[in-house]
């Protein structure tokens, strides 16, 4: 009798969490249509592609919004044959392809670093191997950390 009762307390439990959660996603989605989407407007213009030092190159994701502000920042790191790419964008946007081809000039990706698996992050990674990368590319040495 007591593992029912305790089912049903943890479901219910369950339940009130999941409420919660929602709730929050309901106001997130709420605030940013209120408030946030209002904020960009006020941001500095950055140019879509830019030369933050001889070794690094910011590349912006060309997915403007209220969370990624004038688009998530990627970046092309190093000044010898091969660069590192941090960060791949959202999945999809062909702008984005097109000026990371253009950074890039006549050089090329010799590794890929995702920070986090946002999809603003990682989503663009099969474009990036479908029309930029042009050399047969594996997932070799994968490793995933979590901290948490």
């Amino acid at each position: 009798m007591w593992r029912k009762f305790l089912a049903g307390v943890e479901m219910v439990t369950n339940m009130a969490l999941d409420a919660v959660h929602f709730s929050f996603a309901i106001f997130a989605y709420w605030y940013t249509k209120t408030f946030a989407a209002k904020k960009i407007s006020n941001l500095t213009n950055l140019d879509p592609i830019s030369q933050l030092s001889p070794s690094v190159c910011r590349i912006l994701g060309q997915n403007p919004g209220p969370f990624t502000l004038q688009g998530t920042n990627t970046y092309l790191v190093g000044t010898t044959e091969g660069k590192i790419l941090i960060d791949c964008g959202d999945n999809g946007v062909k702008q984005y392809i097109d000026y990371l081809k253009k950074a890039l000039g006549n050089d090329t990706i010799k590794l890929i670093v995702c920070t986090h698996w946002h999809d603003d992050h990682v989503g663009g990674i099969p474009d990036i191997f479908k029309h930029v990368i042009t050399f047969k590319a594996s997932l070799k040495n994968f490793c995933f950390q979590s901290y948490s």
